[in-house]
């Protein structure tokens, strides 16, 4: 659904968002980056200010190291015990100096105290800890005479020497007020502070995990949020911490962000003011098109819709304007179109009906209600009643398959009227798409009156066939009876030459009894296959007609050849009289070969025969009966014979003619 919001509140958000935006922006600037950056450089002067104060404790520790150093280097001389002493009382900050035998037990003291000799230290912290190579550094512990924290160096040459050094010098370095830091020992525990109730309070530092190295993190210490930055002394095993309060290092940011606060208030309230105005000026020639526009969607497209002084509202009035006149344009256009496509529809002479993909019908044509009886307002929105039960399986398949695209056309079906009439029906089936929906367009020729039709001819033509069959076998019949009739003719006549000539009619008869029979037996009764009638004439001779004494051979090269039964009978007396002709003239020894061949020869039909016989004389047997009716079988085909024949060479009688 789209989001609805008015003109006036849009305004609003724009100029808030656009005003406020870049604020918010610079607000969270301030709070995250410039807070992030400021942490950083206070960490890094946390850092400096560590090392500095770490450098004063170096050089102040330093100085003692030199001078047990400088009082191993004398510890076998004879004066040792003066020289102590003497360093002892000059230099206030050495509480006392110890010299111990390698088992720990005193050998001199400063200032001396003949109580403490032989003592043995061996137990002691400092004492066991103490090695050739390096200063040892004790646990800090408070000077019970003095209040003073204080620390035991030591280091062993071939005695050990171990001084007690007062650390209240160190207070010194711990006297700035504006920044707070500490030293803690190997335990935690706070030395020296800024803050002296953390040095009086012993107070132990938990944040400090990892003492080998240097680290900067944000921690709470005393309640208070501090920027914290550590440095070890690896020397002492001490630790230099570094605080500064986070509230106060970041209060040039916060009054940054509350100045920014206040204006994005002022902004908000400006930018209200400001939105109000505008829709102001705006809001009402809107709300004056927005009524003509509805005017106009009434139908109303003459109303006048007046100018004002905002150029972008002029530039949609005149869009309305243009928009109206389209409209009305396009409206009188689609009138049009609808009375075409009514008149279109009504007119021709064909049902063409609109149905849906479950099968209701949306549009019925006037002459499907001429055609079926049913009146568009009885079948709109509802199944087809013109479809049969019988063919109600076979029309759902074909509207499913019509939805998934397929076009069918010149389809035969039935379907029954109002009154319970059939129709038979052509039928155009296509799948069209109106506004997302698929839908079939169906279209009905009635073809009732041609199908009766059809059923008469065809029952008429069966009929025809069947008398003209029936011809063909009566023929047929009585050529055989003609040729029963020769046959005992020619029983009783002892007449050789008239008993030649009787035989030889009894062959052409068998010759035209063949194409009747084939006539008669084949479905096509007025042409004829010539290869097939070719074989079966020659087998028919060769097996009937010849004496088992003959050793002839026939060879057939035929083409597929289709001839009217007229030409195809003349063809075959042709074919019968020169077989006839050779099998009686071309071998005197009762052996040889015919060939006979039937080829398209460039639209025309050529025929040849031939044999490997003796030949003959064309003169001798020019008058002959045989040649003579070849010659007028030709020339009914209205074609041309050539006869090349030779002494011992054989015939060959080349016949061409049309089909």
């Amino acid at each position: 659904m789209p989001l609805k919001i008015s003109l006036k509140r849009l305004l609003l958000i724009n100029l808030i968002l656009a005003s406020i935006i870049p604020l918010i922006i610079l607000f969270s600037f301030s709070n995250i980056w410039v807070k992030k950056d400021i942490s950083e450089e206070v960490k890094v002067k946390n850092d400096i200010i560590g090392k500095l104060v770490l450098n004063h404790i170096r050089d102040y520790l330093d100085f003692f190291t030199s001078i047990l150093n400088s009082i191993l280097e004398r510890v076998e001389s004879k004066d040792i015990n003066e020289y102590i002493q003497k360093i002892q009382k000059d230099i206030r900050q050495i509480n006392q100096i110890i010299i111990t035998d390698e088992n720990g037990r005193i050998l001199y003291t400063a200032p001396y105290d003949n109580d403490l000799i032989g003592i043995d230290l061996s137990k002691k912290e400092y004492f066991v800890n103490a090695t050739k190579g390096k200063e040892y550094f004790s646990n800090v512990d408070i000077n019970i005479a003095t209040g003073e924290p204080s620390v035991y160096i030591s280091k062993k040459k071939e005695k050990t020497l171990i001084i007690n050094l007062d650390l209240k010098e160190l207070k010194k370095i711990f006297c700035n007020n504006e920044i707070e830091y500490f030293i803690t020992d190997k335990n935690n525990t706070i030395l020296f502070s800024t803050d002296e109730e953390d040095v009086l309070q012993r107070k132990n530092v938990w944040f400090i995990k990892n003492k080998e190295e240097p680290f900067s993190i944000e921690t709470y210490f005393k309640e208070k949020e501090f920027i914290t930055t550590y440095i070890p002394l690896k020397k002492m095993s001490w630790g230099l911490t570094v605080l500064y309060e986070k509230e106060k290092a970041l209060l040039p940011v916060e009054r940054i962000s509350r100045s920014l606060l206040y204006i994005l208030v002022v902004v908000i309230i400006f930018s209200i003011i400001i939105s109000a105005l505008i829709a102001k000026k705006i809001l009402r020639p809107l709300e004056h098109i927005r009524n003509k526009i509805n005017y106009i969607a009434t139908g109303n497209y003459t109303t006048d819709i007046s100018l004002n002084g905002i150029i972008e509202l002029n530039g949609v009035i005149y869009d309305v304007k243009n928009m109206s006149e389209t409209i009305k344009e396009r409206e009188e256009e689609l009138e049009y179109l609808k009375t075409k496509y009514e008149k279109i529809m009504n007119t021709v002479p064909v049902a063409v009906m609109l149905v849906r993909e479950n099968g209701e019908i949306v549009e019925w044509n006037d002459y499907s209600e001429k055609l079926f009886g049913f009146k568009r307002e009885e079948v709109l929105g509802k199944k087809s009643p013109i479809i049969p039960e019988e063919l109600r399986e076979e029309t759902d398949k074909l509207r499913k398959e019509i939805i998934k695209g397929r076009t069918i056309i010149n389809y035969e079906t039935k379907r029954k009227t109002k009154w319970g009439d059939e129709k038979y029906l052509l039928g155009f089936y296509s799948a069209i798409k109106i506004a997302e929906e698929i839908n079939i367009v169906i279209a009905y020729i009635d073809i009732t009156e041609k199908r009766i039709l059809e059923e008469k001819l065809k029952n008429s033509l069966e009929e025809s066939q069947s008398l003209l069959k029936e011809i063909h076998h009566r023929i047929k019949n009585n050529l055989q009876i003609i040729s029963g009739l020769l046959y005992l003719q020619s029983i009783f006549i002892e007449d050789k030459i008239a008993i030649s000539a009787l035989n030889e009619s009894q062959k052409r008869i068998k010759t035209m009894m063949l194409i009747h029979d084939m006539l008669y037996k084949t479905r096509k009764l007025s042409h004829i296959e010539m290869d097939v009638y070719i074989k079966k004439l020659v087998k028919t001779f060769f097996e009937e007609m010849i004496s088992k004494d003959y050793d002839i051979k026939h060879e057939l090269d035929l083409d597929r050849i289709v001839l009217p039964s007229e030409k195809a009978s003349n063809c075959g007396l042709i074919i019968n009289e020169v077989i006839n002709n050779s099998i009686k003239y071309a071998f005197p020894k009762n052996k040889g070969k015919i060939q006979i061949k039937l080829k398209d020869n460039k639209g025309k039909i050529l025929l040849e025969i031939s044999d490997n016989g003796q030949g003959f004389n064309k003169e001798e047997h020019r008058k002959g009966i045989g040649l003579e009716l070849i010659n007028t079988l030709v020339k009914s085909l209205d074609g041309t014979i050539q006869i090349n024949t030779e002494k011992g060479k054989g015939t060959k009688f080349i016949i061409e003619f049309s089909y």
